[in-house]
């Protein structure tokens, strides 16, 4: 029988799911084993993850000063390709059953199916293998709305792991290499100190907020303002994503011009609908 959304969420559920939130012709790549295990698609900035029973929607809002890029991992950021629109070509899966978000923030089902319209970019991926969270917030690090997020970690870069690498890139008209890791950044490409992050990422979760039937009451913020930023983690599980892959585009950009500087991400977390 095949699996409905509501069965979907419920086995988010009992797996402990600890989640709170372009330009030329298409080219098929035909299905092969990357060369480095596993495949990733990984998420810079604001995402919003809705899981359906047999595929996830992946949103982010239009938020102002906010770049939207996708494409295979480069250091540079002319080599990614701008994307926006909605996307619902998917590839062939080859795993059935709902991922367990493991340290995502869930939204909890009062804040009712997301309205993904209302969104600036949304794609289609079907279930991946694992996720994994980096550059993360302890949840006691952080106040939110705990009438509507559960949550144990609130990450600023998420991976899709993949054991398999599609046949189709994951965003219409970008390219896919099979020997790289796919990127998309939905974030400023701005260099921030914390209040200006801070004030930043108020307004782009409102955004994101604007999104669902019944908003929360306020939004996620670090408890100690002077403290708004993560390093890099040089391996949190997923063995093909380098430190560099975990650089937003404000960092990326430094690093060309200042090899070896270390930076930060602003607090902008990945969300999934339970």
């Amino acid at each position: 029988m095949p699996l409905t959304r509501r069965d979907a969420m419920k086995k988010l559920g009992k797996l402990g799911a600890m989640s709170a939130l372009a330009m030329s012709p298409l080219a098929r790549v035909a299905s092969a084993t990357p060369a480095c295990h596993p495949f990733s698609i990984v998420l810079h900035g604001l995402f919003l993850l809705d899981v359906f029973a047999d595929y996830i929607q992946i949103s982010t809002p239009q938020v102002c000063g906010h770049t939207y890029f996708a494409g295979p991992f480069s250091k540079k950021i002319t080599d990614y390709t701008p994307v926006t629109g909605f996307h619902d070509q998917r590839w062939d899966s080859r795993i059935y059953d709902p991922p367990d978000p493991g340290d995502m923030p869930v939204l909890l089902p009062k804040v009712g199916d997301p309205i993904h319209k209302n969104a600036f970019l949304s794609f289609l991926v079907p279930f991946p293998d694992k996720i994994h969270s980096f550059r993360t917030f302890d949840e006691s690090e952080v106040d939110y709305p705990k009438d509507y997020i559960r949550a144990k970690k609130f990450p600023l870069v998420l991976a899709l792991e993949y054991t398999y690498l599609p046949n189709l890139p994951p965003i219409e008209n970008t390219s896919l290499d099979r020997n790289k890791n796919y990127h998309v950044f939905a974030e400023s490409p701005s260099d921030m100190d914390c209040p200006t992050a801070i004030k930043h990422g108020t307004e782009a979760i409102k955004k994101l907020w604007q999104m669902l039937p019944h908003q929360p009451g306020s939004i996620p913020l670090p408890k100690n303002p002077n403290k708004c930023a993560k390093d890099p983690d040089p391996d949190a599980g997923s063995p093909c994503l380098t430190k560099y892959e975990e650089y937003g585009l404000s960092e990326l950009l430094l690093e060309e011009r200042t090899p070896g500087l270390s930076v930060h991400l602003p607090l902008c977390a990945n969300f999934i609908v339970q």
